[in-house]
């Protein structure tokens, strides 16, 4: 005859409490959403801190174009014949065939307290308006070794977009290898041109962080503790 183990209610209950926090933690959520509605911060809503995006002091160089005014720069939704929804606008003279510059934007993602981050993909879409030289886009992130100061070991993708079709094109980055993270990581995007030093006419939209929020192994161990004391009463 099997023995049957009877679970108090409570117990029932705590254990089925802990199973769905543990299980939502496993869905992947996006936790971080820049649409430029307007303004640079983060529209997601998860429990991870999004910083706004800022902007590389190349960008706002004296002697480019850059961004004249961090507003005007933001196109709402009709602005922009051709463009029905709002983005983002860098517009300026010059951009260095340098790598590793000051023409970027950045932004910073933090875990909550307890809260460990298994990235899956970042996205963005990009345009070329200029009808000449294309020009690339870099993904660097601290995610690598904890800071962005090396031009080949922290670079996680390169795209590079031709001028002259006007058309938006959607890039994305696979980060499935950096999972476990705990402390905040910071992701910039360097723009430099691949063909001259032309004016250039960038439009970026839609930057799209993913991640994997798992709780700690300390929480998880807290947890399983709980709900045995519950179940030893």
């Amino acid at each position: 005859m099997k023995k049957i183990i009877s679970i108090p209610p409570r117990a029932f209950l705590t254990t089925l409490a802990a199973t769905a926090f543990v299980g939502s933690a496993q869905a992947e959520l996006v936790v971080a959403n820049y649409e430029f509605e307007g303004d640079f911060s983060s529209s997601d809503t998860s429990s991870v801190t999004a910083s706004d995006i800022t902007i590389g002091a190349g960008l706002l160089s004296d002697d480019e174009t850059g961004i004249e005014d961090g507003t005007t720069n933001l196109f709402q939704a009709g602005q922009q014949p051709g463009n029905p929804g709002s983005y983002f606008r860098l517009r300026y003279e010059a951009i260095t065939q340098t790598r590793f510059n000051d023409d970027y934007i950045e932004f910073t993602v933090t875990p909550s307290v307890g809260q460990t981050l298994d990235f899956t993909s970042l996205s963005l879409d990009l345009v070329n308006f200029s009808g000449g030289a294309g020009f690339d886009a870099t993904v660097y992130s601290s995610v690598v070794d904890g800071a962005i100061d090396d031009v080949d070991d922290d670079q996680l993708a390169r795209f590079n977009v031709p001028g002259g079709s006007g058309d938006w094109t959607n890039y994305s980055v696979d980060l499935s290898a950096f999972t476990g993270i705990t402390d905040p990581t910071v992701f910039r995007i360097e723009f430099f041109s691949s063909g001259n030093d032309g004016r250039h006419n960038i439009g970026v939209d839609n930057v799209v962080l993913t991640a994997v929020p798992e709780p700690s192994a300390a929480l998880l161990v807290g947890l399983g503790m709980l709900v045995l004391l519950r179940r030893r009463r």
